[in-house]
Order: structure tokens, then sequence, then C-alpha cells
């Protein structure tokens, strides 16, 4: 079915195209009043009731929230924020606001979450972890972000008669090709703490603070970063390039992991650092890939989203409304395979838009040559817009949007982005990362000041 034909089922059941399933995923660090990696246990105890919602990632003091599948980004968001709530409000938990660490002046500080090891459950995510940890190192494992996990509801399916598999790979291309402009806009991490990768430091810009702890306060950062966690910086493994995963189809997918694990490139599936992931929740605790080798793609889940600092839950309405906007102009849209040559090009260019895409003359590479990234930028946005007003009903007012014109709006004007009213904050008060990061937790926990020592 082409572009059009699809516009016109949006135009006479544009209902069915706000349907779906709707579910967040949000990791955060625990840490002090000073801003220090917590040394406590996990918090939660089984009688909370959350155990299946609030759990650990990485380390002991890694936390993720989990919602439950909602019908609405409304209802998703709700329960992420009650999740958040009982940890910080009932459970008096710190979060570190930002997605790349706090200062962690020690590496072998890091707990490794625990597990029941006398459990094959217990034992096999022990020793997934500390294989994750000889690889990669424990720095880079506490990066965290924001998940976002999406289906779309059966009505929708069936009117667009796709096999729900291709659907799905068929939206995976086209948010492949647009990756860097979530990327680009939501990006809010410039910079790192002095503690943060040796190899990474030493190969940014310095800030040599003036502040309270003065000489030890330094902060790393790219001039026109939006994103250094999604960058080569981040959570990021070159090796994984070499995999050539296909997202031609299902079985070609599943083919393509399966051979990293083999030749022993990845531990398990969860460990392709990829932006989009498909899944199944329904796998009876064998592998994913035997999951959706069996009953096929459920729904995908976007890993592209850095926490804001400046959101008390890390994230905010505009941004999950535009998020589903992405993914109905993803299905919407003509989407021929990826060749690897294509792939390796969508790669470079979110490369540059994580690096340099604060920069007005970013340039990305196409197939006719070189273009801005905000000519690119500017093109896609007008299209997205275009469906925006249908969803909305005509309403210029409405989510999707106002979601779309906020983003035309910093596509526009660089200096409006998240990423730079973190550098332009650093800059203009002359403090530090680290010290940025204490104030926002002090904000949010409404502490005194006189409390943190920095």
């Amino acid at each position: 079915m082409d572009y059009n034909s699809k516009i016109n089922i949006m135009k006479q059941h544009t209902s069915l195209f706000l349907e779906g399933q709707f579910g967040l995923e949000k990791e955060n660090l625990r840490v002090t009043n000073k801003g220090m990696l917590s040394e406590t246990t996990h918090p939660l105890d089984p009688s909370d009731g959350y155990t299946e919602q609030i759990i650990k990632d990485f380390a002991e003091s890694q936390l993720e929230l989990v919602t439950k599948p909602h019908e609405s980004i409304e209802d998703a968001f709700a329960e992420l924020m009650e999740l958040q709530d009982f940890m910080t409000k009932d459970k008096k938990v710190k979060l570190w606001p930002f997605s790349m660490p706090c200062r962690i002046e020690d590496e072998e500080s890091i707990v490794i979450a625990k597990y029941d090891e006398s459990t094959k459950e217990g034992f096999e995510a022990s020793t997934y972890r500390k294989e994750l940890a000889k690889k990669h190192g424990k720095k880079m494992q506490l990066i965290s972000g924001i998940h976002y996990n999406f289906s779309f509801s059966d009505r929708l399916v069936n009117k667009l008669a796709m096999d729900r598999n291709t659907l799905y790979f068929h939206v995976a291309r086209n948010l492949i090709r647009n990756q860097w402009l979530f990327t680009y806009l939501f990006g809010a991490s410039p910079n790192v703490d002095r503690t943060y990768k040796e190899d990474v430091v030493n190969s940014l810009l310095k800030i040599e603070n003036c502040c309270d702890c003065c000489d030890r306060a330094h902060t790393y950062y790219e001039e026109y970063a939006t994103s250094l966690r999604m960058s080569r910086y981040g959570y990021h493994s070159g090796n994984q390039k070499d995999l050539h995963v296909s997202y031609d189809n299902l079985g070609s997918y599943i083919e393509s992991i399966a051979k990293g694990i083999d030749s022993k490139l990845l531990e398990k599936e969860s460990e392709y650092y990829a932006p989009i992931r498909f899944k199944q929740s329904k796998y009876n605790k064998s592998s994913m890939l035997q999951g959706l080798d069996q009953m096929g793609v459920e729904y995908i889940e976007l890993r592209m989203f850095d926490l804001n600092p400046y959101e008390h839950y890390g994230m905010n309405m505009n941004m999950l409304y535009f998020t589903h906007m992405m993914i109905i102009y993803a299905l919407l849209s003509d989407s021929p395979k990826l060749s690897t040559s294509e792939m390796d090009r969508h790669y470079e260019n979110n490369q540059r838009a994580a690096i340099f895409g604060r920069m007005k003359s970013t340039k990305f590479k196409t197939e006719e040559g070189t273009t801005l990234l905000k000519d690119i930028g500017e093109t896609t946005i007008n299209e997205i817009m275009a469906l925006a007003i249908i969803l909305d009903d005509g309403n210029m007012n409405g989510p999707y949007v106002n979601s779309v014109a906020d983003a035309k709006e910093k596509l526009k004007n660089p200096e409006k982005l998240v990423s730079a009213k973190i550098m332009n904050e650093i800059l203009s008060e002359n403090k530090s990362f680290y010290y940025m990061g204490v104030k926002r937790i002090i904000r949010h926990k409404k502490l005194e000041f006189k409390e943190i020592t920095v």
C-alpha cells in the first residue's frame, strides 16, 4: 500500500491511528545528597508491591522504572510519575538527573546488581552483568535513559492489511532513517564529569571551573554536542557495527543477531545496542530471539532518549506526543530495505547530530552528496506537521501539532535545545556538570543548600 492510500485511510479512520499500547521505562542512578553514587542496596522490598515495575538495572544503585502497557500516552506517563514519586517520597531516594553518570572516583566501587545465584535466572543475570563489565567497563553501563514502548492496535493492522511483523520492520527502517532527529531534539548530554571514562575525557574539551571545589570540578564537553550518550563516547560498542544486523524482515534480523551471539561478539541479544528493539513479552523465559521467532513482534522499544534534567520526571508530554507522531510518520512513509551502505550512512549522520548537532553548518551525507542538517530537518518536520494536523482534527493547538511546532522551533533555533540550555547554564554560572547535577537534586528534593557539600 502506497503513501497516499495510507493517508486516505488515516483521514477516514483517524481514531485508529491514535490507538495503541504505550509503555515507558526510565533509568536513573541513585545518589547521595553530595551527588555521589549511593552505596546502599536496592531499596525496594517485595512487600511494596512494585517488584516488577521498579527493578535494578546493571548496578545496585541503578533503578529502572517500568510501566505497564496503557491505551494512552497520558496514562503511561501518569504511572511513571506514580512509580518515581513512590521511590523519592516514600523511600527517600535521590535520583541523579542526567543520563551521563554522576561523580565516581573509583570504578571498582560500582556494585553490580545482586541476584540469587542459586537460581538459574539469578545466576544468568549476574553472569551477564559481569561479562558486560569486563567488555565495556562499569561506568558505561551506568549511562541512563528513557525507553518508549509502543504497539499498534489490531484494528489498525487489519485495516492496513499488513502482516504485523512486516509492519514493525517497515516502521523500524524509517525510524532508523530519522533517528538523528530524536538525537538532535531530545539530546541532553553535551558533557561529562571529570571522572567518566579516561579515553573519552581525553578526547573532549575541558572547562576549568572556579567554583566551591575549584581545581577538581572540571567538566568535559563537545562544543556543539546534543547527546554524548548517543555518540561513540556514550552507550556504544564500535565492534557491533560489524554485525550488519538486517532489518529486512524478522527472519533475517534473528539470523544476524544469532550470528553475533555465536561469534561471541554479543553475550546475548540484549547486548546489541540498537536504538530500536523488537519485543515479545510472552516468551516464557526463553531468549527474546526465541520468543520473536515463535510468536512474532509484539511491540517496538525506542531507546534514543536522554533524561531531561529540567523536567522532574526526566521527560515531558511534548516529547511523548512527538515520538508517537514519528512512529505514525514512519508507518505511512515508503520504507525500502536498508543496504549496508545506507545503514552506515545513517549511523554516521546520527553521530554528527550527536556531536555537532547544534552547529548550524553541520551537514549530513545523502545519496546525492551532502545536505545541511537543518534543511533535511525542515523537509521532514513539514511532512510530519501535515499528519499532525490530521490527527488533531485541524486543531492548531492540539497536542500533536504543538509537539511538532516545538520541534520546528528548535530546529530553526538550536539555542533552544535542552543540550544548549545545559551548556549555557554551566558556562554562564562557571559551575561544573557535577555542581549542576547536585543543584538539580536540591531543587527536586527541596533540600536546604547548606546540607550539601559540593
